[in-house]
């Protein structure tokens, strides 16, 4: 690894790109034009925003939102251990409204349990110089600080660091073991600081998932066997999302090909929560909204019905 030296610069950062929005005849009121659902979260859901950094002197950029992330000089490496000089594109999207989880496609669901946890918040990034990735100058002691608002909600010293993994066709899962990151609750500001010591080496050529989580909230309702039922005869390619009513929580809940229905062994009973499905054919969207009190064996039946990307996202932020 080549030696650096101190050098003081001026760090310029700015915001280089907003998004990079594909063009779409769709959420306009008057008719939607999807081809999947994948097509409906990639232009729905949260969008990435670029930033520029100055690798030798670091800096820091605030987001829309609130998050702060602070970046130190001589942050990163490239693939060959040595520094990094010179400007470097930072990709972040930040998401903490339930709503904005859900169209986004990324729940809160624990990996290898599949169970709910309750997040303060959820955070993606990616370093690249010229579009090739950067790893994080871990040897140097460098690490990248994410202070996450509260956004009006209560303090919650359980907070812990998580690490998403997702393979190719597989769901954004979150995992606490290993993570090279932790979280600490501020109540100055009021937040959490997230620091992150490396990006994950499973994703580091596409980014890193960031989430933090308090694994133990749902510990305190047992576990039971919910159900649920599309009665529609037509296939709307459904997906099922639980939105949690007292809670920030979302769980994707998958088909079961086999049955047709979407079983979850993992929902806290007792608990209220909305059964939220949406799903797409020949362009259009369907969705059903289902309040209900989780008890278990209980199977929910839904109907899905013809709606518009407005009145969807109206229906669902009342959720937050």
């Amino acid at each position: 690894m080549k030696t650096t030296r101190l050098i003081l610069f001026v760090c310029i950062i700015s915001c280089i790109s907003c998004s990079k929005d594909k063009t779409y005849n769709a959420g306009n009121g008057t008719g939607d034009h999807y081809v999947s659902l994948l097509d409906f979260y990639d232009y729905n859901g949260v969008k990435s925003r670029f930033f520029t950094i100055n690798a030798s002197s670091g800096g820091n950029f605030t987001t829309q939102q609130g998050t702060v992330v602070t970046i130190p000089a001589y942050a990163f490496i490239n693939n060959t251990g040595d520094s990094v000089y010179g400007n470097v594109t930072i990709e972040f999207k930040d998401i903490y409204k339930k709503s904005d989880m859900l169209l986004s496609d990324k729940n809160t669901a624990q990996y290898g349990y599949g169970s709910p946890i309750k997040s303060a918040g959820e955070f993606y990034i990616r370093a690249s110089v010229n579009n090739q990735p950067v790893l994080m100058n871990y040897f140097g002691s460098k690490v990248i600080r994410v202070t996450q608002p509260a956004l009006l909600a209560e303090m919650d010293p359980a907070m812990e660091a998580f690490i998403g993994v997702q393979g190719v066709d597989d769901p954004l899962l979150w995992r606490n073991d290993s993570v090279p990151g932790s979280v600490t609750p501020d109540s100055t500001l009021p937040g959490y600081i997230f620091t992150l010591y490396q990006f994950s080496p499973i994703q580091s050529d596409s980014g890193t998932w960031c989430n933090s989580d308090n694994q133990i909230y749902f510990a305190a309702y047992p576990q039971v066997i919910l159900t649920m039922h599309q009665t529609n005869v037509e296939d709307y390619n459904t997906d099922v999302f639980l939105v949690f009513k007292t809670v920030k929580s979302i769980v994707h809940v998958y088909k079961d090909n086999a049955s047709g229905n979407y079983p979850y062994n993992y929902a806290p009973d007792g608990l209220e929560c909305t059964v939220v499905a949406i799903g797409e054919k020949d362009g259009k969207i369907y969705s059903s909204f289902t309040p209900i009190t989780i008890i278990n064996n209980l199977t929910v039946n839904f109907t899905m019905a013809s709606t518009t990307t407005p009145d969807f996202k109206a229906a669902l932020e009342a959720l937050n």
